[in-house]
């Protein structure tokens, strides 16, 4: 009788197997053999425990010891193959569950609290059939801070309510996160937001919103109807400990331009531009509104002239920056008979008002819906005042002044922009609100050759020289007795050919005659300006030396303009 024992190679092998015995005895073989079937030897996990056991809730980022009991028919095994741990918070992401050594038949295992929000944990342990569960108080993770981490703006201002378009943004999206001691993001965080300030109706929502999986929540800053700096403030509390961020500074600090602060100049106002085309002078226009503040940047300023061509071969138009806008104004055809050019610009914008109640915005106590809403309270630009407004100025519509004498008058070449409306109104509709607010320049196309016309001064008013005057306006006489000839004074009137002023930049100097010298001429040149008549001169003449006879004497006034052109006026002297 011979006996053999067979066990499976590993506690998770099963299958079949044949054996044969071979025996020789007395030279003689004997052979047999037999089939069976082997099992895998069962692996049992028992009943689990942390050690050392926690005595309240796991604290966030701390970690315990978690052992596993594992037996093979009752015996306390050496392996834990197959073993699979898992809980809901390792799902989550905020827990970490690691494998050990095994000893003694006990496995290992290190149970990590990532910052789990659950308040509690279950782990679960499988192996083939066998599992067990535990469960686990968890803390949520502290937060250590609140961060502002950007908006939806490109810059960092809003624009007043009620003053949004194109370009211009009423409100801003701010984006926090909410991080813990670690720096991960902490989701299902409750943070609630509110304003440093509620100036003028500006307000923040939510009042509060949750974290999403990576920590981030976001809030809305609408603005209000007075300029302001605002910040938001976002607020959390865990485990006993509040946490407040703060976001960057915004600031609500624009609206719509109002009449009122449309300011239009000229660089320029006298350019050659009579005889030759391409001379250029630049166009401004400066916005703000009702508080003085710039107006947003890419707002849309429109152009209009009733001689030679204005802005560029894009648009006659220009876009705000910083509140402004400029454009060229050329010479070319057509040219007005009398070398004066009107130039109108006309932006969308607001009338003037008086805020009395100093709310920053048009107000109403007896008013009408503007659509089908049922508001509770008055809508500038949206609602009709019918009565109990604040005082306004109701603007008559924008028009291209050809004769530049402030009245609209269609016959003489005057062209209107009637805003939302089909036909030109002096005086407008009665109610505040929109409307084009312009304003106009004349610049004149100024000729090449001066006329100089002598002038009769008293005090600081003078006329033009008439033959009562005398019939030769070009002799001076120098004050003088016998024995002595003082110093002169001639006063003269420049103009071109339409009676405007030279173009600026013209220079006035003086040629030596005889027995004369013009010592000074103020000014000795045309300035900018538009002034009908064109502009006036001086020249100090002095003798050469004093004698009894004053002798007779002369000079010649050269005029020059910038492109090159000279006028010149002889004078004498007795």
């Amino acid at each position: 009788m011979a006996t053999v024992s067979v066990k499976p190679a590993s506690y998770n092998t099963a299958g079949a197997v044949g054996i044969s015995a071979t025996a020789v005895v007395e030279g003689k073989t004997g052979t047999n053999g037999v089939n069976i079937a082997i099992g895998a030897a069962p692996l049992t996990l028992g009943t689990m425990s942390f050690s050392p056991a926690p005595t309240g809730p796991l604290p966030a980022f701390n970690a315990v010891a978690l052992k596993i009991p594992v037996t093979s028919n009752g015996q306390p095994a050496d392996t834990a193959a197959g073993l699979v741990l898992n809980s809901q918070c390792v799902t989550d992401g905020t827990a970490t569950l690691v494998q050990g050594a095994i000893s003694d038949g006990v496995q290992l295992a290190t149970y990590t609290n990532n910052g789990c929000v659950r308040g509690r944990d279950t782990i679960t342990a499988t192996m083939g059939s066998s599992s067990q569960t535990i469960g686990i108080d968890v803390g949520a993770a502290n937060i250590g801070a609140i961060q502002f981490s950007g908006s939806s703006l490109a810059g960092t201002s809003i624009v007043l309510k009620g003053s949004g378009g194109e370009g211009r943004s009423e409100s801003a999206q701010l984006n926090f996160r909410v991080v813990d001691q670690q720096g991960n993001g902490l989701a299902g965080v409750d943070v609630d937001f509110s304003a440093t300030t509620n100036t003028g109706g500006l307000t923040v929502t939510p009042l509060r919103a949750t974290t999403d999986a990576t920590g981030n929540v976001t809030a809305t800053v609408s603005s209000g109807t007075i300029p302001t700096p605002v910040r938001v403030i976002a607020s959390a509390r865990r485990n006993g400990v509040n946490i407040t961020g703060l976001s960057d500074a915004l600031t609500v600090s624009t609206g719509l331009p109002i009449q009122k602060s449309l300011s239009m100049s000229v660089a320029r106002y006298n350019i050659e531009g009579d005889s030759y085309d391409n001379e250029r002078t630049s166009v401004t226009v400066m916005l703000a509104d009702q508080y003085g503040n710039p107006v947003s940047d890419n707002t849309a300023v429109n152009f209009v002239t009733e001689g030679g061509a204005v802005g560029s071969s894009a648009r006659g138009a220009c876009t705000t920056v910083d509140g402004a806008c400029s454009v060229d104004l050329r010479s070319q055809n057509f040219r007005p008979a009398n070398g004066r050019v009107t130039v109108l610009a006309y932006v969308q914008g607001v009338e003037t008002f008086t805020d009395t109640n100093g709310d920053g915005q048009y107000s109403c106590t007896n008013w009408t819906a503007g659509d089908a809403s049922n508001p509770v309270a008055y809508r500038p630009l949206v609602d009709t005042c019918l009565s109990g407004g604040e005082p306004f100025v109701d603007q008559g519509d924008a028009f291209l002044d050809t004769n530049f004498d402030r009245s609209y008058d269609g016959s003489a070449g005057d062209l209107p922009f009637p805003f939302g409306h089909p036909s030109y109104s002096a005086t407008g509709n009665g109610k505040w609100g929109m409307n084009y607010i312009y304003g106009t320049a004349e610049v004149v196309f100024s000729g090449s050759y001066a006329d100089a016309t002598r002038q009769v001064c008293s005090g600081n008013s003078c006329r033009d020289w008439t033959l009562s005057d005398g019939n030769n306006p070009s002799a001076i006489t120098l004050p003088g007795t016998a024995g002595t000839c003082g110093d002169g004074l001639l006063a003269v009137r420049l103009a071109d050919r339409n009676n405007n002023p030279m173009p600026y930049g013209t220079t006035l100097s003086a040629i030596p005659g005889s027995n004369v010298t013009v010592s000074l001429i103020s000014p000795d040149n045309v300035a900018s300006t538009n002034g009908a008549g064109g502009t006036y001169h001086f020249l100090s003449i002095k003798p050469n030396k004093a004698d009894a006879a004053c002798a007779a004497g002369s000079f010649t006034l050269q005029v020059k303009t910038p492109k090159g052109n000279i006028s010149q006026f002889p004078y004498t002297t007795n």
